[in-house]
């Protein structure tokens, strides 16, 4: 017999042995000397909390049953002999005898268990187990027992606490080594499979191939093709081909179903690849993406939906050479590819083509180069050759980084020859330790567009402001201090000043013909002139609007505004709300606090979905579907379509609120006639436009006519995926409505009065949403809401109208919120929201409505 010793016990065992697993908590051991069927005789002895054993995994309400448990569930098949509760040196011990006698695939188990729980303390105990085949008298075999009679506890709780959480430490340490080892053998292997993926070769027979698994495809001869997009600026590669084997490759989930044709689309597009004259070199992509710095998508069609390309993509000599698999992380089989195809690259227009580096001209013709972009140069003054570029037509040099303030780039100086480019139509340089701009950009008269973004530069040429054709004026995030004031931009449209360091602003620059929006927010402003007022869109925190600017809202028709009785809009002046509200403070102990949160909760109507709309009624509440617009009134239609036959796109029907029914309800909205909600489409907000919403207010319910006689196609819509939205019908109910304070930086109009006292307390407002918003909010569902706060990232619809359309942000308000409900989607699952002024509103005004949409 040999002796073995732990920190917190030694015990003895049988001389052929062999530990096969050392902690300082335990140990297992097993003899592979003896002759077994199925199993070597083996040991374990370890300790474990108590806590283990009381867990729920184990059935049972006392610790004997549980330990009982826990030894029969633990091994294959075992079932119970007996259990015996007895005295282990002083310990409280549970000894379960316990057998295996099953098959298992061609092999039959015949295996006897013992298993001891010996409990040391109220923390721990030890569990000594041992397994062997079964012997003939199915008695223990005679080395168990001896084992287990000498085991001696050392130590004593701080002892096993000492050793339990070193185990504990080595088991974590243990744990990261093998992760980090199972990573390391991953990331090798990947590396591996992305080598072989880009040793690819012309085939030597130089046929052309498209295979992909075991199916060959042929290709498409007449939508097989290359070329150098020119709004893209960049090679776009098109592979289309085509399979015999259709139904087994759909079978073998190579191909998707549908369209079912056997034809698969795969498109690349590509850049930094230009040498002499071709397309030559290697890219990677992972999933359809290229990693930075050029940030590619390809995409693959007919395909499996779980299916990408992952490999190689290369240019060689008019080959295009395809190499790697077809497959996604997530998905368990992968399919390789390769492609082969010559292709005739003579007929690229590199005149078309955005360069991507120095070294990519090199072997350009300079006349061809008409587009350049160079990401994060190296160098600092511009090189030479640039200036022999004498066709270049836009030119960037950019910083992309994680951080747009990080450390800038090393260039920083701009030699006048940069003015000899008289072909230049826009010019970007972003990211730079450039100070000194050039007199001599002055002489890029065809410039459209200058972006001279966060650089160090204090001041801006008195020539670049006499530029007859410049649209787009960027010099955000400089250190400019002043702009002169002899000013001429006739064709200036938009520019950005925000982030530097000025004071004021000339007037002649607010008095440039086409100037339609100015940024100039993040700077020092102590005055602006009065003409300012005169631009359309000016980007200011409303602080600086209501301090700088004449900012006054004027009504939708120009002619001031009509008094209003603001209580309707509010809950607290409504005895049934305001006791509701009385109750959310009440149950969340916000007493502290009520005279404040009772004054910003609106007095809302929320509409729910009921049935599918069949026209049954002319003029009910309706949200989808066609308007029930008199006959007189034509359906809203706006911009030109540019498909055949067709002039204009209509408008998307949004939803009809029936007035009359729903007065009694509330006191803001007109109390007869029904309104009518449309929307141009949600890109029209993406990009910028505050007016893609129009609302029709009919007076007379009397004039309605079925919306049924609408009948409208996708083509007849800017982007539809149908001929309309479902139609729903719905019920209106009263409701109150709290606000988000998940922005309250920005919303301060939303603490005014009494309300004042919760603006600077964080604390309380983070709370907020648990025990005020939540509570009260979620006592009404609904799909649609009249006078509703709006959860916003940032500014609130109010305050955004109050920005775009002048006035105070607290007299808008939000006329219709609608969500992403039924088959209405706003981007990712966001709202749309019209806001009206409440003066507009109460003179039946609907010209001047803002739209915003909030979405993730």
């Amino acid at each position: 017999m040999k002796t073995l010793t732990t920190p917190i016990l030694e015990l003895q065992l049988p001389d052929d042995f062999k530990i096969t697993y050392e902690s300082k908590i335990g140990l297992r051991a097993e003899d592979d000397t003896t002759d077994g069927k199925v199993q070597h005789p083996h040991v374990e002895a370890r300790l474990f909390e108590i806590a283990d054993l009381k867990s729920d995994d184990y059935k049972g309400d006392t610790l004997a049953e549980k330990w009982e448990d826990w030894c029969i569930s633990l091994n294959y098949k075992s079932e119970l002999i007996r259990f015996e509760e007895t005295e282990f040196k002083g310990y409280t011990c549970f000894i379960v005898h316990s057998h295996t006698d099953a098959a298992w695939n061609d092999l039959h188990f015949k295996l006897q268990y013992f298993q001891a729980a010996v409990f040391l303390d109220d923390i721990y105990f030890l569990e000594f187990k041992t397994i062997h085949e079964k012997i003939p008298s199915n008695e223990l075999d005679n080395w168990v027992l001896q084992t287990f009679e000498s085991i001696a506890i050392l130590g004593d709780t701080d002892t096993r606490k000492k050793a339990y959480a070193q185990h504990v430490l080595d088991t974590q340490v243990d744990y990261k080594k093998i992760l980090e080892a199972q990573r390391t053998k991953k990331e090798q292997q990947a590396e591996e499979k992305k080598n072989s993926f880009r040793q690819v070769q012309i085939p030597k027979d130089e046929k052309e191939v498209f295979k992909v698994g075991i199916f060959d495809f042929e290709f498409v001869p007449e939508e097989t093709k290359i070329s150098i997009g020119a709004m893209s600026r960049d090679i776009q590669l098109t592979l289309k081909a085509k399979t015999k084997a259709i139904e087994q490759a759909i079978k073998t989930k190579v191909l998707d179903d549908y369209p079912g044709d056997g034809t698969v689309t795969l498109t690349f597009p590509a850049k930094d690849i230009h040498l002499n004259g071709q397309p030559q070199g290697q890219l990677y992509f992972e999933e359809e993406k290229t990693n930075a710095p050029l940030f590619l998508n390809a995409r693959s069609e007919g395909f499996d939906y779980r299916l990408a390309f992952s490999g190689s993509l290369t240019f060689d000599n008019g080959w295009v050479l395809l190499k790697g698999e077809m497959t996604k992380s997530y998905h368990d089989k992968a399919f390789p590819i390769f492609v082969a195809k010559k292709l005739d690259m003579s007929a690229l227009n590199w005149e078309d083509y955005c360069f991507s580096s120095m070294e990519e001209t090199a072997t350009a013709n300079p006349t061809d180069v008409r587009f350049l972009s160079l990401q994060n140069p190296s160098f600092t003054a511009l090189p030479e050759a640039l200036f022999g570029f004498t066709h270049l037509e836009e030119l960037t040099l950019h910083q992309k980084a994680n951080v747009w303030d990080a450390e800038k780039l090393p260039l920083s100086v701009l030699q006048p020859e940069l003015g000899q480019l008289s072909k230049l139509k826009k010019l970007h340089i972003s990211g730079t330790s450039v100070e000194q701009v050039p007199e001599s950009i002055g002489q890029l008269t065809q410039l459209e567009q200058l972006s001279i973004n966060n650089n160090l530069v204090e001041q801006i040429p008195d020539a670049i402001w006499q530029l007859p054709k410049l649209k787009f004026l960027w010099l955000s995030a400089n250190k400019l201090t002043s702009i002169p004031e002899n000013i001429d931009l006739p064709s200036l449209q938009n520019i950005s000043l925000d982030k530097n360091d000025l004071a004021t602003l000339p007037e002649s620059l607010a008095k440039q013909p086409k100037l339609k929006r100015i940024k100039l927010n993040g700077n020092p402003l102590a005055s602006l002139p009065d003409a300012f007022n005169a631009i359309k869109e000016i980007d200011l925190s409303i602080e600086d609007k209501q301090r700088l600017l004449d900012f006054g809202y004027k009504g939708a028709d120009g002619t001031g505004l009509t008094d209003w009785d603001d209580t309707h809009f509010w809950a607290q002046h409504d005895e049934e709300l305001v006791a509701e509200v009385d109750g959310v403070i009440k149950n969340n102990k916000l007493e502290e606090f009520a005279d404040a949160l009772r004054p910003m909760v609106k007095k809302g109507i929320g509409f729910k979905h009921t049935t599918e709309e069949d026209y049954a009624a002319v003029g009910n509440h309706r949200f989808g579907g066609m308007p029930d617009l008199p006959e007189r009134v034509p359906y809203p239609r706006f911009g030109e379509n540019w498909r055949d036959d067709k002039e204009d796109y209509v408008l998307e029907f949004i939803g009809q609120i029936n007035c009359e029914a729903i007065a009694h309800l509330q006191d803001y909205l007109p109390r007869t006639g029904t309104l009518f909600f449309f929307l141009e489409t949600m890109h029209n907000i993406y990009a910028g436009d505050i007016n893609p919403g129009k609302i029709i207010y009919v007076g007379d319910n009397s004039t309605l006519a079925s919306g049924k006689r609408f009948q409208f196609t996708k083509e007849d819509y800017f982007e539809m995926f149908g001929d309309g939205y479902q139609g729903y019908k719905v019920t209106a109910q009263k409701m109150n409505s709290a606000p988000s304070f998940y922005a309250s930086y920005v919303n301060k109009h939303l603490f005014k009065g009494e309300s004042e006292v919760l603006l600077d307390k964080d604390r309380v407002l983070d709370e907020l949403y648990d025990t005020f918003e939540q509570p009260l909010n979620d006592k009404i569902q609904f799909d649609y809401a009249v006078n509703a706060h709006g959860f916003t990232q940032h500014e609130a619809p109010e305050l955004q109208a109050s920005l775009a359309k002048k006035g105070n942000p607290e007299d808008w308000v939000t006329l219709l919120v609608v969500t992403s409900a039924g088959d209405m989607q706003w981007g990712d699952a966001g709202d749309i929201f019209y806001v009206i002024h409440k003066s507009d509103l109460a003179k039946l005004d609907f010209s001047n409505v803002f739209v915003t949409l909030e979405s993730s």
